[in-house]
């Protein structure tokens, strides 16, 4: 018996395959967070670094090359979350480290 039989209100219209996001949100039980501005770029704090190593992992456990950018405060975990993520996929991560000052003005191409 499935909870669908037991509630008569609720109906099933469509049901799509989970996502990534779907995914680690059954595991840990709440979204990831995606930035208004870029649905591209998601957001973390210091006590969900389990959720974004996980993510990264399933990203680095595709075929395919993935560049990965990761900014931040400092001493918050995000080269040992990248290291993590690579050992849980299996794979070998390439680490490029640029650093930027506070008060730098950006480069003009």
């Amino acid at each position: 018996m499935t909870i669908l039989d037991t509630m008569r209100t609720i109906q099933v219209k469509k049901i799509r395959r989970p996502k990534l996001r779907d995914r680690l949100a059954v595991m840990h039980g709440r979204y990831i967070k995606s930035d208004s501005d870029d649905k591209k770029t998601f957001r973390f704090v210091r006590d969900e670094l389990g959720i974004l190593v996980d993510f990264m992992a399933e990203l680095f456990k595709k075929d395919d090359h993935v560049l990965i950018g990761i900014r931040g405060m400092p001493r918050v975990g995000k080269t040992e979350s990248v290291v993590a993520a690579s050992v849980c996929a299996n794979k070998m991560a390439v680490f490029i480290k640029h650093f930027v000052k506070a008060n730098s003005q950006k480069p003009t191409n």
